[in-house]
């Protein structure tokens, strides 16, 4: 009987170890930028609004697909080459702006800046939490941030968004 017993335990813990399901962490998704899943992949972004009496910037964030909603999308910017850095968080919502061909995927986080400034250097992130940890999923861009001129919504000095 001992013997059957120890077969028995012996049989469940190899099916337990075959059949269990792994937590694997996403795999990147854009040669080692992003780390989490395709909606928290920030491929690009612009100046939705501002408005310069109040310092209300709105960022739109682009993503690969729609942003999730268990994703936080953060914008940090410093503005008129100030050393403050000022920033804005808003969950994902799924919105896909159709006001532009091909339509993208965008999440528009808002930021409340000085008023009058001119320029602001932005740089972006979205984050999720795996398991009780808060994990950085990507940053865009990828380094160092991306000057907007801030009456135009131009980029100017640092190259391409995303």
């Amino acid at each position: 009987m001992k013997v059957f017993l120890r077969i028995a335990a012996l049989a469940a813990v190899v099916v337990t170890a075959v059949y269990a399901p792994g937590t694997a962490k996403p795999a990147s998704i854009d040669g080692g930028a992003s780390k989490g899943p395709a909606c928290a992949d920030i491929n690009g972004g612009g100046v939705v609004h501002w408005d310069s009496s109040t310092g209300q910037l709105v960022f739109g964030l682009n993503t690969e697909k729609p942003s999730c909603t268990d994703v936080t999308y953060t914008v940090y910017a410093t503005f008129d080459d100030g050393t403050m850095v000022y920033s804005g968080s808003a969950p994902g919502n799924r919105f896909i702006d159709t006001d532009v061909i091909p339509n993208q995927p965008r999440v528009d986080v808002t930021v409340a800046g000085p008023a009058d400034a001119k320029t602001a250097c932005i740089f972006a992130t979205s984050s999720g939490k795996e398991g009780n940890q808060t994990v950085v999923y990507d940053r865009a861009p990828d380094t160092g941030c991306v000057v907007f001129d801030l009456a135009t919504g131009n980029t100017g000095v640092g190259g391409s968004f995303g």
